[in-house]
C-alpha cells in the first residue's frame, strides 16, 4: 500500500467509527501526537482512546482536502466535525475545524 492510500484508509477508518478496525492500521509502537503536543503511544493505548472519543462525539467524521508529500511524511489537509459540548450544560452544538494532519 503507498502512502497515500495508508492515509486514506486511516480517514475511511476513522470515519467507520470502528476503534478495532482502525487499530488494525496501528503497529504496536503507534504514536499520536494531539494539538496540544501531548502523545500517546501504543496500538492499545489508541484502540481505548478512540473507542471513549466516538462514545464522547458519535456524529464526529474527518475528510481531506489535499494528500501532499513534506520531506519524508506525508501531509493532509482535513475537515473534522462533531457536536462539542456546551459549557453550561445544554445541548450540543455543531463545530467545523480545518486541520493539518502529519502521518
Amino acid at each position: 500500500m503507498n502512502p497515500v492510500d495508508t492515509v486514506l484508509r486511516f480517514l475511511d477508518r476513522i470515519n467507520e467509527r470502528d476503534a478495532d478496525r482502525l487499530a488494525e492500521l496501528m503497529t504496536e509502537d503507534h504514536a499520536f501526537i494531539d494539538s496540544l503536543g501531548q502523545t500517546i503511544r501504543g496500538r492499545e493505548k489508541m484502540r481505548a482512546g478512540w473507542r471513549g472519543y466516538y462514545a464522547m462525539s458519535p456524529d464526529y467524521w474527518v475528510s481531506h482536502e489535499e494528500i501532499s508529500r513534506m520531506a519524508n511524511r506525508w501531509l493532509s489537509s482535513e475537515r473534522r466535525a462533531e457536536r462539542s459540548p456546551e459549557p453550561s450544560g445544554g445541548p450540543r452544538q455543531p463545530g467545523l475545524q480545518w486541520c493539518r494532519t502529519i502521518w
